[in-house]
């Protein structure tokens, strides 16, 4: 039943609402205090949210919200007649805090030493004796500065009461351990406090006072309107079109908009009312389709009641119709006849769950008839068995909805080709490629292709809990292995579907940009005994295996540092990438990828990667997908330190950011330097120097003419560079064996690695990690290098050994001219 309103529409009095949450002057009084370098250990606590631009709290709105309200203590609301609830989940996603399950603090506040040391003597400590202490106090180092500053925003936004309220000692001594402090939900206790005083309000909504004071973090409610009610947010917001999470980054609020006028908009206005991403539905309405946007599949494992189950798998078969319904048939299929259409069954509110999901099947079953008219199935489908259970008919119900996906995503990907302009020469890698057109392509059925996988799709759906296990990238290493030697590019999502991509590439991304510019890594704060550092890979992904066997994988004992340059040039760069993002989404504290120059939107434009992406995805798809991994490539860390002693970071050394422009006298930077870049900006000169930059037998620093990028630095450079960061070695990669060419002094790198200056200080060393490289090349001449790894060593972890590999058999890649035509065709060496 539908949730009766609390208040009606004429009952809606104009009344002052309080919200007690400073935002703008607490993040302008933390980042004062904060140095760059303690602003990026503050994002690691609560990720990114002093980011969040100037949000003006709209009373007016809330309030108006408030009177929608329905009978109960839960946050129901009738908007338009559409019943929507303000849930924890969403509160989660629009702040970026963490919620769970509530621990208990018994025990926690016997000691705290950030207590003893700034409010000693206080029996109580509120929120104004905390904000005078971080404003005012002469901090007995910069850890405690962060730490302050930590306490103060968790007390001051996230968790605001009123100023008298105490402190709890229990945070004080959280605040010591970030690892700690940073599991605990405190996004579920600001959410319960916010729900808390909110309730409050409500009963006070027609009180003579008019007026209430909102606690907790009301600006999320305020968001979760404007998210709910588009048009609202059309007329009175101002968001962003680059999509962020937490969503309230994506948000300026800077206009408070009138009781009068929203009252006005409530009452004629015929407003549309949608549900945000796992969003709850309390009445009898749909959810929209999710479609493929981030984390959307997630909202399959948030319900788990019965009725909750019905609604779940009927929001994926309508998502996956209308998805069906926007892929264009391939002309092939075109003027097949369609199944007739039959009438949807909604089953009776009384019925049963066991009914409900059998209608569902039903409907899932009329469904996959369709789309088999499209995508015609090879294996025989199950007819369920009378009197099944609940647990069978669930089952056969995930499966269904695993073919249906799959197929849908194919569809899509097939009909990329329908709607595309002729292309003439297509150039994966940047340079002439046999161009062959007699290549016949494989006449079996896709379908009964991919069912000769020793694989099942299933095996590699995204994980509930988003947890990857071993056994997780165990399946999706053969998977890859089989699908470059059997498939071709535009059926890779039968193996690797939209939505799986979406889920991974997103998972990756938010680790990513919870690292800092330049990474450093202690070897024995984690238990590792060993460190191996990855040079170029290029998409060689058979080589990447090769390499993966041969150094063994990363483990709790092993870290790996990938040097950049994964994609272009070779078949396999968006293989590549995804599988070294699910090395990281695994063991994200044993895997570090740094940034190279072909991560990059102008280098994956020019070199293949774009191309693959479009070519294996197709169309509209293919294009947003290759647009994720541009916002993933923007996250990638700059470099790494190894052991405090180490640096390594993929063309090298870098101008210091006194150094505005080429134009400015050059001088090398410093590792303090690198706190104060956004990587983002991929055209600031520090960025491109990081990146493009290579060493050279001259003394001093100089514009690299021959790139028209970055610098060439000398042997001196090289030494004061480690004198002056207490450093023993630098490790790079960025050059192959053609790049090594006319290079006056230096060492070709056919053995994949190269030693090009050695100082006082240490040595700087060259890892390339593409045997035979390139894969594409306009000349039959081949160099045939070994491509290299190293690995560093206890006890200082500055002293590496190299190991050398050839290159491994790998399917050959037939790149032709086509017509609205398949791109490529593979064909076994």
């Amino acid at each position: 039943m539908t949730p009766v309103r609390r208040f009606s529409d004429s009952q809606v009095i104009k009344n002052r609402v309080i919200c007690h949450c400073n935002l703008d002057e607490t993040i302008s009084m933390i980042k004062e205090k904060l140095s760059e370098y303690q602003m990026e250990r503050f994002r690691g606590v609560f990720g990114r949210i002093l980011e969040v631009e100037k949000l003006k709290f709209s009373g007016h709105l809330v309030n108006h919200l408030l009177f929608k309200v329905c009978v109960g203590n839960e946050m129901v609301f009738d908007l338009n007649g559409s019943i929507v609830k303000f849930t924890e989940r969403e509160f989660e996603i629009i702040t970026g805090l963490r919620c769970g399950e509530l621990p208990t603090l018994e025990g926690r506040a016997g000691h705290s030493r950030i207590y003893d040391t700034y409010f000693r003597g206080k029996k109580t400590v509120d929120f104004l004796t905390l904000k005078r202490v971080f404003k005012n106090a002469n901090f007995m180092d910069d850890d405690d500065r962060l730490k302050l500053a930590v306490l103060f925003f968790l007390e001051g936004v996230v968790l605001k009461r009123e100023n008298t309220s105490p402190v709890p000692k229990e945070h004080m001594d959280m605040v010591e351990d970030f690892d700690i402090f940073k599991s605990y939900p405190w996004g579920t206790l600001s959410y319960r406090l916010t729900v808390e005083s909110l309730r409050s309000a409500c009963d006070k909504l027609l009180e003579p006072s008019h007026i209430y004071t909102l606690l907790g973090f009301p600006l999320a409610f305020m968001i979760w309107g404007y998210e709910t009610i588009p048009s609202l947010a059309l007329t009175y917001g101002e968001k962003s079109k680059e999509i962020k999470t937490p969503w309230i980054l994506n948000w300026t609020v800077t206009r408070n908009p009138e009781h009068n006028s929203l009252e006005e908009f409530f009452s004629r206005q015929e407003y549309e009312v949608v549900g945000m991403l796992k969003h709850t539905i309390v009445g009898d309405k749909t959810p929209p389709d999710d479609g493929a946007e981030e984390d959307g599949a997630a909202a399959l494992s948030q319900e788990t009641s019965g009725s909750d189950k019905k609604r779940k798998y009927d929001k994926v078969v309508g998502g996956a119709c209308k998805r069906a319904t926007r892929a264009k048939v391939p002309s092939s299929t075109s003027q097949q006849q369609s199944s007739p259409a039959a009438p949807r069954v909604v089953p009776d509110e009384g019925s049963s769950l066991k009914d409900r999901l059998s209608s569902l099947e039903g409907q899932m079953t009329t469904v996959l008839a369709k789309v088999d008219c499209m995508v015609p199935s090879t294996s025989p489908r199950v007819v369920p068995e009378e009197g099944s259970s609940v647990e069978v008919i669930l089952s056969r119900l995930e499966g269904q909805m695993t073919t249906l996906l799959t197929k849908v995503d194919l569809m899509m990907s097939l009909s990329w080709g329908q709607s595309q302009p002729d292309v003439q020469d297509v150039n994966l890698g940047g340079d002439a490629m046999d161009t062959s057109t007699n290549i016949p392509g494989d006449a079996t059925p896709i379908d009964e292709r991919v069912s000769r996988c020793p694989l099942k799709a299933e095996m590699l759906s995204w994980p509930r809990d988003s947890n990857l296990t071993l056994e997780w990238i165990s399946n999706l290493r053969e998977m890859f292995d089989w699908s470059t030697r059997n498939l071709t590019p535009s059926e890779f999502p039968t193996v690797f579907p939209r939505r799986l991509f979406d889920r991974l590439i997103s998972a990756a991304t938010r680790i990513l940009k919870q690292e800092v510019n330049c990474v450093r890594i202690d070897p024995y704060k984690l238990d590792a005994s060993a460190v191996v550092v990855v040079g170029d890979l290029h998409g060689q992904l058979h080589d990447l295996f090769f390499l993966l066997n041969n150094a063994g994988f990363p483990s709790q004992d092993q870290i790996f540092i990938f040097n950049g340059d994964f994609v272009d040039k070779g078949a396999w760069g968006l293989e590549t990438l995804l599988f070294l993002l699910a090395l990281k989404v695994f063991m994200p504290q044993k895997v570090y990828l740094n940034r190279g120059n072909h991560e990059t939107e102008d280098c994956t434009s020019r070199y293949g990667f774009k191309n693959e992406v479009l070519a294996k995805y197709g169309g509209n798809q293919g294009q947003t997908a290759y647009d994720r991994c541009i916002k993933c490539f923007n996250a990638l860390p700059l470099a790494s330190i190894v052991f405090g002693r180490v640096y390594i970071a993929h063309g090298g050394l870098f101008r210091s950011v006194k150094s505005k422009s080429l134009k400015s006298p050059l001088s090398i930077g410093c590792l303090d330097d690198l706190l104060t870049i956004s990587r983002t900006k991929v055209s600031d000169p520090q960025i491109t120097d990081i990146l493009w930059s290579d060493p050279t037998m001259r003394d001093g620093i100089f514009p690299n003419d021959e790139r028209n990028v970055g610098l060439l630095w000398g042997p001196n450079c090289t030494e004061m560079f480690l004198k002056q960061n207490n450093l023993k070695l630098i490790i790079r990669s960025h050059e192959g064996p053609e790049a090594r060419v006319g290079r006056p002094g230096f060492a070709g790198m056919d053995k994949g690695f190269t030693i090009d200056h050695e100082v006082e200080s240490g040595k700087l060393i060259t890892v390339f990690s593409a045997p035979d490289y390139p894969q594409f090349q306009t000349t039959e001449h081949r160099f045939k290098n070994k491509g290299a790894f190293a690995v560093l060593k206890l006890p200082n972890f500055d002293n590496p050994d190299f190991h050398s590999f050839e290159a491994v058999s790998r399917p050959k890649v037939i790149v032709r001219k086509w017509n609205q035509q398949e791109e490529w065709q593979l064909v076994k060496v």
